[in-house]
């Protein structure tokens, strides 16, 4: 059982709580809190919160967060949620994903950026998944209909990542200054990538914040030799 330390040994008094599980009656002392039911095994707790937990310094430790704040009338759904967030953005955090830099655009209206949200999802024919959030600008060319390139970055290649990560300036082109050649879709390829996936838009599909692209493959080969970058690296794709 657990008392609470400020009640006076020598005023108490008897009720009875029922247990949640067989139902039957527990005997409470009036500074008991929480009592084992004698059959179950169980905690019961108090009922209803007595007078002196809105102003004892121990019932938050008698009682423990959550049943204290149940007594006292807190609404925790709030808390709860937010906890469970928290645990699935723990656990998501968790899955590991390859960086690429994915080029987009033809005929003076090239850029690019990096994603981590990255699948195969077809052998045959083969095609690739990318992810990419509503409010980038690289979804009107995708939308489009437009193809793009999946140049897979290697672990040393952190500068490249974080270039094609940020918001471009107006009139900026992040293309600028890097060796590039043509795609057969006609979208650039980073020389210095590891390898690239040149791809035409298959499919699109909005998920919830972003649109998913599927992209068929019509090209591919490795220019480079290196450790692929992943996202345990430290580039990992974070909201905004």
């Amino acid at each position: 059982m657990v008392r609470c330390p400020g009640q006076d040994m020598r005023n108490l008094t008897v009720s009875y709580h029922p247990c949640p599980q067989c139902h039957k009656p527990v005997e409470f002392f009036s500074d008991e809190l929480r009592v084992r039911c004698p059959r179950c095994k169980i905690w019961v707790y108090v009922e209803q919160a007595p007078t002196c937990i809105q102003w004892c310094k121990h019932a938050r430790d008698c009682l423990g967060p959550e049943m204290y704040d149940r007594l006292m009338g807190k609404d925790t759904s709030e808390e709860e949620t937010d906890m469970a967030d928290k645990k699935i953005e723990n656990v998501l955090g968790r899955l590991q994903y390859n960086v690429a830099v994915v080029t987009v655009g033809t005929g003076g209206a090239e850029n690019g950026l990096t994603v981590s949200w990255l699948s195969q999802v077809s052998f045959d024919p083969p095609m690739v998944i990318i992810a990419v959030d509503h409010n980038h600008y690289s979804n009107l060319p995708l939308e489009a209909g437009g193809g793009f390139v999946v140049n897979l970055l290697s672990a040393e290649q952190k500068h490249l990542a974080g270039r094609f990560a940020r918001q471009s300036m107006e009139g900026e082109s992040k293309l600028e200054d890097l060796a590039t050649r043509e795609a057969e879709s006609g979208v650039p390829i980073l020389s210095d990538a590891l390898a690239y996936l040149d791809c035409e838009v298959a499919q699109t599909v909005e998920a919830g914040d972003h649109t998913l692209f599927v992209g068929r493959v019509i090209g591919a080969d490795v220019l480079n030799e290196g450790i692929p970058m992943t996202s345990s690296s430290g580039m990992r794709y974070q909201k905004s």
